[in-house]
């Protein structure tokens, strides 16, 4: 039992997670078959995932009609500048990069992938955090190889995660207890007590700001020359925890990643609106350095323009 309680567990029958009694047929095959594929993926040699990532990326780029026009348009929003021609080649490596993410995780979730070649930039700033118990918010964003890097930075410094549940009870369980295995403690992410008082205590909590969700908690921020309703949750949980901002980023190299961390963001926890500033930047900036890594079937920039149309 850890500080912040037994890994994997911070999410309760409340919630309504573990209610397998109430699954329909559908869920059950669904699960059957993702969990099919992802313990096939932790017994096949890593050089392997990346050709069949490019092979089911390409097959589903061709069958999947919304999904590519919501990656096509997010690009297009963010890369006007770009022709037709290269976006579509961006969005078809960015949905083989994504389905190499889902089968790298197979591996964390089912088989050992800790022997992967990691160099992490910016330890010491963990370290130095720790060492005063100052709990640390560790900005992630959604690139495609984001549970091989923080199960990667895990091993070197416990971390804690928010997490939003699975619609399936089965896969969701299966979730939490492969991480569990590996000491990843995952926060239900409507569990602000249990954040709180994690960060209170000095964990060191991955949360990614940077996806649709229903949040009243959102100020306008530019990005990419739009200005974009961004969450400005981080601001009120430095505000309440005392909290340090790390910024986390990462990318593929070779066989394993590489992993950058800030300095703590100086500031941080003032003002929303300039926090919400901050966290766009650095997020396009990661975006610019490998702009196919990152997880562009993501509604919340289509919803912006959906909405500045209006």
């Amino acid at each position: 039992m850890g500080r912040w309680g037994r890994p994997g567990d911070r999410l309760s029958e409340k919630n309504g997670v573990g209610k397998m009694s109430e699954m329909t047929v559908r869920q059950w095959i669904a699960a059957g078959v993702e969990l099919s594929i992802l313990r096939l993926a932790s017994i096949l040699p890593l050089r392997m995932l990346a050709p069949i990532s490019k092979v089911v990326g390409a097959v589903y780029w061709s069958v999947s009609a919304e999904s590519r026009q919501i990656i096509l348009d997010n690009l297009s929003l963010c890369f006007p500048q770009l022709s037709e021609r290269a976006r579509i080649d961006m969005g078809r490596a960015s949905l083989a990069q994504a389905v190499l993410g889902y089968l790298e995780k197979g591996r964390w979730w089912f088989g050992d992938a800790s022997t992967q070649p990691c160099v992490v930039d910016g330890l010491e700033h963990l370290q130095e955090l720790a060492s005063k118990g100052r709990g640390v918010l560790l900005l992630g964003f959604h690139f495609s190889d984001m549970e091989t890097a923080v199960q990667l930075l895990n091993e070197r410094v416990p971390l804690c995660a928010m997490y939003m549940r699975r619609p399936n009870p089965i896969v969701d369980a299966a979730s939490r207890r492969s991480r569990g295995r590996r000491q990843l403690t995952m926060i239900e992410r409507s569990d602000v007590r249990g954040v709180l008082s994690a960060l209170r205590d000095g964990a060191v909590l991955w949360f990614a700001p940077d996806q649709e969700y229903r949040d009243r908690n959102q100020v306008p921020a530019p990005f990419f020359g739009m200005v974009l309703s961004t969450l400005s949750s981080a601001t009120r949980l430095v505000k309440l925890s005392g909290a340090a901002v790390v910024a986390f980023t990462h990318h593929r190299e070779r066989d394993g990643c590489r992993i950058s961390l800030s300095p703590p963001l100086d500031g941080f926890g003032e003002d929303p609106a300039a926090d919400a500033t901050r966290v766009n930047r650095i997020l396009e900036e990661a975006i610019r350095r490998n702009p196919s890594a990152y997880f562009w079937i993501n509604r919340r920039l289509r919803s912006h323009s959906v909405a500045a149309q209006a």
